[in-house]
């Protein structure tokens, strides 16, 4: 018996540990998986050794990286160690190259990219690795660059080998990288490197942000002219300024991957390739290089992700100049100064700003610091349509005299077309040089600012919030549009900015560490593949289920609040349903995004919406009412926006009373009037629901509904 119960628990223990061994692959974990996989491939070995001066050694070793589908691939890595080596970070700068032969083209010895980066070693006193050969290319009949990546997505999506995406193994080439640099060190000089700064241009900044978030030795990041990030947010903001995806992106337009970016299979492959995924992981100080006139990217599509991304996040745009950034030399003279700056570990110039529209103009503030500010410059853009990729950037020399931390400036709006506009700030940096730092680019026209081209819809939304007398009914989603996707995610909402929705109604509640999320119910049995109370998990632990769509599992996954903001954003106006008491983590993300003008906060609990009062007073409230006397009540206590009606009491003479109180009534078609709807049948029903008053509908049908009230002049 004894021998028995040994022998299970063995087996228990022996099958708990093959289950840790052998952990599934998820589009969450495929790329650390893929970084953790065993590879014997790996070595290095000195090439040849060059000097650059009398101060400088170059030591250019032969990498091995990995071997990735049966290739195995190889690099160029130069390690250039200054004279006065002194650091224990190192700059690591990813870049392509080719192969001949499975052998990697050795560049010139005396190339311009070695050139320079021997003057960032030689400034700061550290060493500075250049890594070639990222991605080993020509592969598969001859594809390179775009062309390869987006076959190798392409692959992914047919086969569904989570080792597709070539991004992986380029990442895995810049893990290798800093691991031969550290072994090289050890070796060979005095200061071993054992941190690193990591940058590298377009798909090499790619490559970058991905590198930051998967291994903890990087301390910085200075991803350059990879405009992207919130790839499905991104891409459709081509379609909607330009009509057509860039030019620039054909390769991947030709398979179908933008298209399907906001599918289930489009969902999955961006979970693991498009860094927005990964932000969580990115608190690591970065500086985001881009040129104005970069025709991959629309100029303003920053605004898409910056605010999502933790940590300390400076900008520099190189002006006039495309996807190469010119001769480089601005670019470099940036790089240098943030390098330098991270060394020291002596803090960053501020990189914050307000932005608001006056009348027809606007203003932006930007903190600045006052004894070290060398220099300003305004620099303007103009065009006739929203295409600013061929146009001229002009600045104006700005004087600052002063000690206040804050700079005032205000753009008027232009009578016609497209204005843009930045603020570069110039400061000094540790090495003696000077360099700038830039606020995001921001895009007016004759309406104001555009922060997406629904704004126009949505200034609408918020007029008629404030004339609850209006002809015209807005509609509300509720929890977004879900008959293709999950209620209450992003997609959800996203199909209801497309749909030209006013309002989308999402619930929100808070994690057991202080992270709003969307979930209705009490537990997320229902909505996911998890069980359990909702609010009792981690947003960690919630972050790794998938939520399911009429009971089936699907790749999307469980949004932030702040998601839910940052996609709404300057598009629609979002109904928060509270579905917590936990208030703070909620006002707090609303505040961060600036969505304080674009929220109603929704609670049956007058005691929570007191507090939501008493937090902000400004912020839109909607309060619900079962009869006349508490609809009274909340008018009386919250001089709501909006006063949410129960069902038992939809009659005109309530609606108008409430209306004659300057608040407008949101009545819900959920249920049965819904299904009429659907079916498109007899509506007499929901004329008579029409006449009693209501301005706001709530609905689960609301593209049909926003044809009918087409129909009926209602809009």
């Amino acid at each position: 018996m004894k021998q028995r119960l040994l022998t299970g628990i063995f087996h228990v223990f022996f099958y708990i540990g093959l289950s840790f061994a052998q952990t599934a692959v998820t589009p969450q974990n495929a790329l650390q998986q893929y970084l953790k996989k065993e590879d014997d491939t790996y070595r290095w070995i000195i090439h040849d050794t060059l000097s650059l001066g009398n101060e400088t050694k170059v030591y250019r070793l032969l990498l091995t990286s990995q071997t990735w589908r049966n290739i195995v691939w190889t690099h160029q890595l130069s390690v250039i160690v200054p004279k006065n080596l002194k650091q224990s970070a190192a700059l690591l700068f990813i870049s392509g190259g080719s192969l001949d032969k499975g052998q990697p083209r050795w560049t010139d010895k005396q190339d311009a990219l070695t050139v320079n980066l021997s003057s960032l070693a030689e400034k700061n006193g550290a060493c500075v690795a250049l890594l070639k050969q990222t991605p080993n290319q020509p592969l598969f009949n001859g594809l390179t660059e775009d062309a390869l990546i987006s076959y190798t997505f392409h692959q992914f999506q047919k086969e569904g080998d989570y080792t597709w995406p070539l991004l992986f193994p380029m990442v895995k080439s810049a893990v290798k990288a800093m691991d031969a640099v550290t072994e090289f060190t050890e070796k060979h000089t005095m200061v071993p490197a054992d941190r690193f700064v990591v940058s590298g241009l377009s798909k090499r900044g790619w490559t970058t942000w991905l590198t930051g978030a998967s291994d903890q030795r990087v301390i910085a990041i200075a991803p350059m002219v990879i405009d992207v990030l919130n790839m499905p947010v991104s891409l459709d903001y081509q379609i909607e300024t330009w009509k057509e995806y860039s030019v620039e992106i054909q390769d991947y337009v030709n398979l179908g991957i933008p298209q399907q970016a906001k599918s289930e299979a489009g969902a999955t492959l961006l979970q693991m390739v498009d860094p927005y995924s990964y932000r969580q992981a990115l608190k690591m100080p970065k500086m985001i290089f881009m040129g104005t006139n970069d025709p991959y990217w629309v100029v303003d599509n920053i605004k898409h992700y910056y605010d999502s991304i933790p940590g300390t996040n400076l900008l520099h745009y190189v002006p006039n100049v495309g996807h190469n950034l010119g001769d480089g030399q601005d670019a470099f003279n940036a790089l240098n100064a943030f390098f330098a700056l991270t060394l020291r570990d002596e803090g960053y110039p501020p990189a914050e700003w307000q932005i608001n529209t006056e009348g027809k103009k606007v203003n932006l503030a930007l903190k600045i610091l006052p004894d070290k500010l060398q220099g300003i410059k305004v620099w303007e853009a103009s065009s006739k349509d929203a295409d600013l990729r061929n146009n001229v950037w002009l600045f104006s020399q700005k004087n600052y005299v002063g000690n206040e931390a804050q700079l005032h400036y205000s753009f008027d709006f232009p009578s016609a077309g497209y204005k843009a506009f930045f603020v570069e700030l110039l400061y000094p940096d540790p090495t003696g040089s000077t360099y700038g730092q830039s606020s995001r680019i921001f895009v007016m026209d004759s309406l104001g600012l555009v922060e997406s081209h629904q704004h126009g819809h949505l200034e609408a939304t918020l007029k008629a919030l404030a004339e609850p007398h209006r002809n015209k009914i807005l509609v509300a989603a509720h929890r977004g549009v879900h008959h293709e996707v999950p209620e209450n995610s992003l997609a959800a909402i996203e199909a209801a900015i497309k749909q030209g929705v006013d309002i989308v109604e999402i619930d929100v509640k808070v994690s057991s560490d202080g992270i709003p999320f969307l979930m209705h119910d009490q537990t997320i049995d229902r909505t996911t593949n998890g069980k359990g109370d909702a609010e009792g998990f981690t947003f960690q632990a919630l972050s790794r289920l998938q939520l399911k769509h009429r009971g089936k599992q699907t790749s999307y996954h469980i949004p932030t609040l702040e998601e839910a903001l940052q996609l709404a954003k300057g598009k629609i106006v979002l109904d928060l349903d509270l579905k917590t008491d936990k208030l703070d983590p909620i006002l707090h993300t609303v505040a961060k995004v600036k969505a304080q003008r674009e929220v109603i906060f929704f609670d049956s609990d007058y005691k929570q919406l007191a507090k939501v009062k008493a937090a902000n007073s400004s912020l839109k409230l909607m309060p619900r009412s079962h009869d006349l006397k508490e609809a009274d009540k909340a008018l009386a206590l919250f001089e709501p926006s909006i006063v949410h009606l129960d069902e038992s009491f939809y009659t005109n003479t309530v609606t108008a009373h409430i209306k004659n109180k300057g608040a407008n009534v949101w009545m819900n078609t959920l249920g049965d009037l819904d299904k009429m709807i659907a079916q498109q049948a007899d509506l007499s029903e929901l004329d008579k629901f029409l006449a009693k008053g209501a301005n706001i509908i709530q609905t689960d049908e609301p593209e049909k509904l926003l044809r009918y009230l087409n129909g009926k002049e209602k809009r």
